[in-house]
């Protein structure tokens, strides 16, 4: 039996995301608010490299026949689809890994968490208005230099 090399490539991602996947089970690490956020961030993910391989992909990449399954969408292998899913899946799944176990003793909990979140958000605020401020007098600054050449 011939497995399309494409197809078989894959497995570097499906691989990790099983093992990670019973890794959480067994630790109890994934919240159903982690889990939520995670599904999130691979739709909004996936379905960006899904536009931008149904937009560019014909202009860069070649598919060879005995590389992939044989299946399309819009002339496009079902394994570009597989590879941004199971992609993303995969860096998300590293970064809960690094967040909620391998780093977890750097990890704030929830309540210090919301009390920087508050501090924080105050000093982007500030940041951006300060910012709006800047681009203001450098529109103004333009215009009267502008004037005087």
């Amino acid at each position: 039996m011939h497995v399309p090399e494409y197809t078989l490539s894959l497995l570097l991602w499906i691989v990790p995301i099983v093992c990670c996947t019973v890794f959480f089970i067994h630790k109890r690490l994934l919240t159903p608010e982690i889990i939520f956020a995670m599904l999130v961030t691979i739709a909004i993910w996936a379905g960006i490299g899904f536009a931008l391989d149904l937009l560019l992909a014909k202009r860069f990449f070649i598919f060879s026949e005995n590389e992939i399954i044989g299946i399309y969408i819009r002339k496009i292998p079902i394994e570009e689809f597989i590879f941004y899913i199971t992609g993303f899946w995969f860096i998300i799944f590293v970064y809960v890994f690094c967040d909620e176990w391998l780093l977890k003793k750097y990890n704030l909990s929830d309540k210090k968490y919301a009390r920087y979140r508050s501090r924080l958000r105050r000093l982007i605020f500030g940041y951006v208005r300060s910012l709006w401020w800047a681009i203001a007098l450098l529109e103004i600054g333009s215009a009267a230099f502008s004037e005087r050449v």
